[in-house]
């Protein structure tokens, strides 16, 4: 290996991440097929996500092949700058099929984008007690991650206040109370709904006992519901990566009224028969 490079296997939660410092540049690598195998991403998916970072244009510019230790011995293996680490996972689509299927991938993705850059780069860090002054000089890294995900949020059509939350919970989950103003700061966002919360809310449910979520979205297709009270966002309220709409609490109380109004002995006959059990 490169006697320039200090390569470390890093424990994160409950799996092993290997990274790589270039002791001359003093940037740090991450072996992406370690945060594929973390995920939980099958071998497909794992090759998706090495072509990706190999064509997209702002992810290549991170990308680095670096010699590690592998279960097959030392080789070259395919890596990316830490730094772009939150941009590749704000890239991962979660798509429903995936979800119902792996739900543990979309849990584990969530917590990915929110930690993993820190923790990488904390293993090749000498940790002493912070002072004030010192995380004032530490803001700088985090404020350039925060801008890289507020774009891939913005792109992705994600609800400003929510976004403003998200990068809240950041700067708090790494520096505590600053007692200063940082961007995004602690705002209050509106209840939402999606779908399935919404079947579950109302007891609304399929002969196989899981939420009717598809019932409901036929019942709110019927609706003119106003733009205000729909809220489109890809995440879900648990962080799943997910592209669809949430709906506000007065459209909960809409889809109870169309409900009150049915026999509720019958299906719900819309677009197509749904059999429906009511809990």
């Amino acid at each position: 290996m490169n006697s320039q490079l200090s390569v470390k296997t890093i424990p994160f939660m409950g799996d092993k991440l290997m990274a790589a410092k270039d002791e001359k540049s003093g940037k740090i690598y991450a072996g992406i097929k370690w945060i594929c195998d973390g995920l939980g991403l099958s071998e497909g998916q794992s090759k998706s996500e090495r072509l990706r970072i190999q064509n997209d244009i702002v992810l290549k510019q991170g990308g680095r092949n670096i010699i590690l230790p592998t279960k097959g011995g030392i080789q070259s293996v395919q890596c990316i700058d830490n730094e772009f680490v939150p941009l590749w996972l704000a890239k991962i689509s979660i798509t429903p099929a995936m979800k119902k299927e792996h739900p543990e991938v979309a849990d584990k993705l969530v917590q990915y984008q929110l930690k993993a850059q820190k923790v990488l780069a904390d293993a090749f860090l000498h940790h002493k007690a912070p002072s004030a002054k010192s995380k004032y000089r530490a803001l700088p890294p985090v404020n350039h991650s925060v801008e890289i995900l507020q774009k891939a949020w913005l792109a992705a059509g994600v609800d400003q206040k929510r976004a403003a939350t998200a990068v809240s919970g950041i700067y708090k989950q790494v520096y505590g109370d600053l007692g200063i103003d940082i961007p995004g700061a602690p705002v209050e966002c509106d209840k939402t709904y999606d779908k399935e919360q919404i079947a579950k809310a109302l007891g609304v449910y399929s002969k196989s006992g899981k939420p009717h979520s598809q019932a409901i979205a036929a019942i709110i297709r019927t609706m003119d519901i106003p733009a205000d009270l729909i809220e489109h966002s890809p995440f879900a309220a648990n962080g799943h990566s997910d592209d669809y709409d949430r709906f506000k609490a007065p459209v909960l109380d809409m889809v109870r009224d169309w409900l009150a109004s049915q026999n509720v002995n019958d299906p719900i006959v819309l677009d197509k028969t749904y059999h429906v059990v009511y809990r």
